[in-house]
């Protein structure tokens, strides 16, 4: 029951007087105060608490403690501390009031305002002194929280007055530090807000017309606030005008992307606060703006809402390119309804790579090598960049939407065309789509979705047509696939469908893949279905018939938890066939049959698999069949594989392994148990058994012997040796062919593998060491190789013999080569390096000759063991090393050149000089004897040293003494230059030449003569004298004098022919 305690006087005179009037409630019920304040209460609970009360109802002095516990609100108390002086009457007012709420439960203030709900608790201090005509000063200072929402706080300041029309007219300023707009998701959670604003508010005028305005942050951005409210009956009436700049969304509205920003201006008015009953207009304004990855560069819409319906005046927008427009009106929850329609186009798709690939997308294609160095410095694996390819995004589409019904049950019916669509390497060149749903957003009503594709390229696969037919009504539908690929290779799909958030079911009734004159048919109808742990097969059987048979059966139930009674029966599948239709970048051919099953539980199951494949071929490795099987359970797989040649087995791999082949996620499947697996070769094919390296060609040869492994899989122990017999093998690039390789490797439980191989057929070569496999795929190499005499070399540019010692050490990964190799015989074919890299036309004696460029060495050989290479080689050439060519024949020698690897360009670089030992060059047909010069390697990638070689000839004169003119061979070896010099005075070029040619000065020339010297001049000052250049500089020259035919012999003699 309540109860009410009262101690003190009360003086009845003229007015009512309480002198130290006690009240203690302990508790009361609210209901027995409304006879006493002659009003109903709003609210049921309990007060209780302390009050002392002095002084009568113009002046009444207050001072105590009590407690309010409502009934419902979430039962939590409310305990106000006040005191000061109340003032009564006509001109009501307090001096020095002040009421400390220490909690508050701000859950009742939808008794005040039941507009504007609340939850949460937390303080509120409010102070008041002066009179309603003079008006009241008064201090509010606020605070509350509620779960998982972060403290806001209000401060208030300001002065309240009432006028003689019994209107209240407040001036009021403060700060809200910060207010949490997580408040309003507690109680509106459709509204999905969140974060928190900072900044001054005030608020001028009347109560019922009060005039706001404020400045917040929010978040880095900036919103400004202006408008008018009604606070005399919240929601009754509101004018609001909103700007914003750069605000970011996503740290405010929860479904929106990250990266969502917001710059423009809202404007409303209106009254009402439920968005069902609200009666309002509305405009909005955006630029600049972006949701998620869509850049929104401009929108422009009017709205208006009243009894329920939603009409768009006008909407414009600009979303990342695509243009959008509509208009109409849509009801805000049903039943009620409406009809609006949109357009929208894009004369490009690029504007809509932002919302695929982010705002910054760097290309590695686009990079200077300073930039990639510049990139991997801050850390960015350039390597793993994409190319232009890999990001181009262009097209264009336009299509229109109609939406009927509401806001929250809407009707779709939308038609879009793309033409030209290319993102990254995939691409459409047409498209028609018809959606029509409805119901949205549920996905439980009426879909109808029609689509047509035309010159698809999607992942690297390729297809000429693509539909899709699909209807669906209560998530249960059917649907229909079609596929051309390309003439003569169809794929046609139909069947029904069933789901929800657990599972579904897919009922096939046909399905067809046409491959040339092969047909793969669905033989009956069959039946899949799925949940979030498993997917069963009713025995869905595909066969191909004809003379070559094909059946593969499904049936049985494959659970990542619970039970497995899985069974395929593949017999008679073509794996090129496969890999065709999959568009897979592997060669893979073969007839393959399979049995597999797995029974049991998903953590354990049993699973047996017997497998036969006629013909394989994977890359390079062939076999006439590949047979086998694999028993697993109790985390052993314990298999039997043999590769035949004809009927003889030449490779076997037979024992156990320790795995964890469970159905279930494993962060690993290694199990550390012993392993016991053999392996044999017994005359294996050694191109099958090299094929890995990639760069080896026309291997012949055989390997035998066994290795067995034992350990675990994660530090295996092998123990063996395989025997290399009689191989063979070519290096294209280097032109040469290394046969009759024999030799051992010999594999130790370390892991480490001794090498041993020796070649004697093209000079000797051996290579020993060891071979560290503590990583299969990047070794530790550990190997010392000899040459003597050699054949390293052997190209129509470049021959040579080696001899000497080199180290190969580090791991595959990133090798080193270090040791000296002397060269023992090379010859460098001039005339092939100029043939190699670039057919100038001489007739244009303009001709820009930087055209011609290094010669290649290695750089033509593919293999990922030279992409970190590191060569440190010393490298003497003591003779027997020559440039040779049409015209030139010389002799090169030197202590030493030092021999490293650019990685960058994949090719080996030179660096030292080479001494002109002797040897002679021609030129104009004139030998000259080799008396000196060197030629020097300067550091660049593969084979174009610099030339400084000087040749003498001596030109018989008949009635003088010999000429003796000076040729200096300069510039590189694949655009060499000649000057000619002597040491007689007053000869000037044009003579020179003209002894060279007719063995007499340019004046004693006839007229014919002379005309041919010009051109000779004028094309040996631009052209290169050598090879087949030279070839082209004489017909060059006779054509220039009108001659059929030049010959050029000893001084003196020449013939012309015309």
């Amino acid at each position: 029951g309540s109860s009410l305690q009262l101690d003190g006087d009360l003086l009845f005179t003229d007015v009512i007087t309480l002198d130290d009037m006690g009240v203690v409630m302990n508790p009361l019920a609210l209901e027995w105060l409304e006879p006493w304040l002659g009003t109903d209460i709003p609210l049921e609970g309990w007060l209780s608490g302390d009050a002392h009360f002095s002084g009568t109802e113009e002046n009444l002095q207050i001072d105590g403690r009590a407690t309010l516990v409502p009934t419902g609100y979430g039962g939590v108390a409310t305990t106000a501390d006040f005191g000061g002086i109340l003032h009564g009457g006509e001109d009501p007012g307090a001096t020095g009031l002040e009421i400390h709420l220490d909690p508050v439960n701000y859950s009742l203030v939808q008794v005040i305002a039941p507009g504007l709900p609340l939850l949460g608790s937390g303080t509120l201090d409010f102070q008041l002194s002066g009179r309603a005509l003079a008006g009241l000063r008064f201090t509010l200072d606020v605070s509350v929280e509620a779960d998982a929402v972060p403290r806001s706080r209000a401060l208030l300041r300001g002065a309240l007055r009432r006028t003689e029309t019994e209107d209240w007219i407040v001036d009021v300023q403060g700060d809200v530090s910060p207010l949490s707009l997580g408040l309003l998701a507690q109680t509106r959670p459709e509204l999905g807000l969140k974060g928190e604003l900072t900044g001054p508010i005030r608020g001028v005028g009347r109560l019922r017309d009060l005039q706001v305005s404020g400045e917040f942050d929010a978040a880095g951005g900036q919103i400004g606030l202006g408008g008018v409210l009604d606070l005399t009956q919240p929601g009754s009436f509101y004018r609001l005008d909103i700007v914003g700049d750069n605000v970011p969304l996503s740290n405010f509205v929860t479904e929106l992307p990250r990266q969502s920003e917001w710059t423009g201006a809202l404007s409303i008015e209106g009254r009402g606060l439920q968005i069902d009953s609200m009666d309002a207009a509305a405009t909005l304004a955006w630029s600049r703006s972006r949701v998620g990855g869509l850049h929104v560069d401009t929108v422009m819409a009017h709205l208006t809402a009243s009894a329920g319906i939603l009409t768009v005046d006008s909407l414009d927008a600009s979303l990342g390119g695509v243009t959008v427009s509509g208009d109409g009106r849509l009801g805000m929850a049903a039943p009620l309804d409406g009809e609006a329609r949109l357009t929208f186009s894009a004369e490009s798709l690029e504007g809509l790579r932002p919302l695929l690939l982010g705002d910054t997308v760097i290309a590695k294609d686009t990079l200077s090598l300073l930039e990639m160095e510049l990139l991997r410095f801050e850390g960015v694996d350039v390597d793993a960049l994409p190319d232009t390819a890999d990001v181009r995004m262009h097209g264009a589409m336009s299509g229109s939407a109609r939406l009927v019904g509401s806001v929250d049950a809407l009707n779709v019916d939308l038609e879009m065309d793309v033409s030209g669509a290319v993102y990254g390497r995939n691409r459409v060149d047409s498209a028609h789509v018809v959606f029509n749903a409805d119901s949205l957003p549920s996905i439980s009503g009426d879909w109808d979705v029609l689509t047509e594709a035309f010159g698809v390229e999607w992942q690297g696969r390729s297809l000429e047509r693509a539909q899709v037919d699909a209807d669906m009504s209560n998530r249960r539908g059917e649907a229909s696939l079609s596929i051309i690929r390309r003439m003569g290779e169809e794929l046609e799909v139909r069947g029904q469908f069933e789901f929800d958030s657990a599972g579904g079911r897919l009922d096939l009734e046909e399905a067809t893949a046409t491959l040339d004159a092969l047909v793969y048919a669905l033989a009956e109808p069959t039946q899949v279905t799925w949940d979030a742990t498993s997917v069963s097969f009713d025995s869905t059987h595909i066969s191909r018939a004809g003379e070559d048979p094909m059946h593969m059966v499904a049936s049985g139930v494959l659970a990542r938890e619970g039970r497995s009674d899985f069974r395929l029966d593949l017999q008679g599948l073509h794996l090129d066939r496969v890999i065709e239709v999959l568009e897979i970048d592997a060669v893979a051919e073969g007839h393959a049959d399979l049995l597999l099953t797995v029974q049991g539980l998903s953590d354990d199951p049993v699973i047996s698999a017997d497998l036969e494949i006629v013909a394989p071929r994977y890359a390079g490795i062939e076999f006439s069949a590949v047979k086998g099987f694999l028993d697993y359970s109790g985390l052993e797989a314990n298999i039997d594989i043999e590769g035949f040649e004809g009927t003889n087995p030449v490779l076997r791999v037979a024992g156990s392994i320790p795995l964890d082949l469970s159905l279930q996620e494993r962060d690993s499947r290694s199990v550390r148990r012993p392993m016991n697996l053999l392996i044999q070769a017994d005359s294996l094919d050694a191109a099958d058994a090299l094929d890995y390296f990639g760069t080896l060609e026309d291997v012949t040869g055989s390997l035998s012997g066994a290795v067995r492994i034992q350990g675990t899989t994660e530090n295996p122990e092998p123990d063996g040796v395989v025997d290399v017999q009689a191989a063979s093998w070519s290096l294209g690039a280097l032109g040469v062919r290394h046969s009759d390789v024999n030799g051992s490797l010999t594999f130790n439980p370390d892991r480490r593998v001794a090498v041993h191989l020796v070649t004697n057929a093209t000079g000797r070569s051996e290579i020993d060491g060891t071979i560290t496999l503590d990583s299969v795929r990047d070794p530790v190499l550990d190997l010392a190789m000899e040459f003597d005499r050699f054949q390293a070399v052997q190209r129509l540019d470049v021959e040579s013999l080696i001899s000497g010692n080199l180290t190969l050490e580090g791991r595959y990964g990133r090798p080193e080569i270090h040791g000296s190799v002397s060269v023992d015989e090379t010859i460098l074919y001039v005339d092939e390096f100029a043939r190699n890299v670039s057919v100038v036309d001489f007739m244009d004696l303009g001709t820009d000759t930087t055209e011609f460029f290094r010669q290649s060495l290695i750089r033509d050989i593919r293999n990922p063991f030279l992409e970190n290479l590191r060569v440190e080689v010393d490298l003497s050439v003591p003779r027997n090393t020559w440039l040779r060519s049409n015209e030139m024949n010389v002799e090169m020698g030197g202590e030493q050149l030092i021999v490293t690897y650019d990685r960058r360009e994949s090719d080996l670089v030179l660096i030292g000089d080479l001494q002109a030992l002797r040897g002679s060059y021609s030129v104009l047909g004139r030998s000259f004897e080799v008396n000196g010069g060197t030629i020097s390697f300067l550091g660049t990638p593969g084979i174009n040293p610099v030339l400084n070689i000087q040749a003498l000839s001596r030109i018989r004169r008949i009635e003088d003494e010999p000429l003796e003119v000076t040729a200096n061979v300069e510039g590189t070896l694949t655009l060499p230059r000649v000057a000619l010099s002597t040491d007689e005075a007053g000869l000037v070029q044009s003579d020179l030449i003209s002894y060279l040619i007719f063995g007499r000065a340019s004046s004693e020339l006839a007229t014919g003569q002379t005309a041919f010297l010009q051109g000779a001049v004028g094309s040996f000052a631009t052209t290169l004298v050598s090879g087949a250049v030279a070839t082209q500089l004489g017909a060059a020259l006779a054509q220039g004098v009108g001659l059929d035919y030049l010959s050029i012999t000893q001084a003196g003699d020449f013939m012309l022919a015309g």
